[in-house]
This record gives C-alpha cells, sequence and structure tokens, in this order.
C-alpha cells in the first residue's frame, strides 16, 4: 500500500469520524405523525417561536377565550428548549405533558419546568384548549 493511498485514507477517516460527531452532537427535531395531538402542540409552539400569533391562534378550539393581542405579548427566548415528556389520550382529550428547559447565561442559572397542553378533538382536529404555557390568563376578564 503506497503513503499517498495511507494518508488519503486516514483524511477520509477522519473526516467521516468528526462528520459523525458533528451529526450527533446536532440538536435533532422529531416531526411527530400528522393528525396527532403532539403534532398540534408542536404546530402551536413552532407558530410562536416564529412570533406567528394568527398561526398559532389556528391550533386552539374555535371558542378560545385567548385573543390574538394575548399571543402578541408572548415571546421565545433563544436559549429554551421544549421536549416530549408523554401524551395520553381520552376519547376526544388529550394531554401533552412537554418539559421547557431554559438554559443558563451570565445573569441566571438554568432550569426546567413542565406544562400540560390540553387538547380536544374538534372538527376531526385535535385542538389546544384552556390556556396553555407560555400563556397564563387569557380566561380573566377582558378590559
Amino acid at each position: 500500500m503506497s503513503m499517498r493511498y495511507r494518508i488519503v485514507a486516514s483524511l477520509g477517516a477522519i473526516a467521516l469520524v468528526a462528520l459523525a460527531i458533528f451529526s450527533a452532537t446536532q440538536s435533532k427535531i422529531t416531526e411527530f405523525a400528522t393528525g396527532t395531538p403532539e403534532a398540534t402542540v408542536q404546530a402551536f409552539f413552532k407558530s410562536m417561536s416564529e412570533r406567528d400569533s394568527e398561526g398559532a391562534l389556528r391550533y386552539f378550539v374555535t371558542d378560545t377565550p385567548c385573543e390574538l393581542f394575548e399571543l402578541d405579548r408572548q415571546s421565545f427566548s433563544q436559549e429554551i428548549t421544549i421536549d416530549l415528556v408523554e401524551s395520553e389520550i381520552t376519547g376526544d382529550s388529550a394531554k401533552v405533558k412537554v418539559r421547557i428547559r431554559y438554559s443558563s447565561n451570565d445573569m441566571v442559572s438554568g432550569w426546567k419546568e413542565d406544562q400540560v397542553i390540553r387538547l380536544e378533538k374538534e372538527s376531526g382536529n385535535w385542538r389546544i384548549t384552556g390556556t396553555p404555557w407560555p400563556l397564563y390568563d387569557c380566561e380573566q376578564e377582558k378590559p
């Protein structure tokens, strides 16, 4: 085996290892099956992270107490991650439990919290009901 061949083979092996390490360390987003409660919650959070309040509001039940201005007031920090913990379907109702993780920074240490998003089946689609995180006051009296 020639020296040139060994060098090329070694460089190729190093490149493959580097690619494997890079791929393993990248954040992977799971795409949940369309028509599931998990997919609805994921789409809601995606809309919120893109500051698309109108898009996010489409994932709520028709008679939601939440209004567009309430979604407009919320924003997602780039320092959070949201993971699915578990989900449960009972007839036309569902609960999706998510874990929100906040990264540490110069001012505060990171922390995590679990939130449950409740959904109902409406016209064949899963829709968010109640007041989901990051909203806290949709059901209060409006001015």
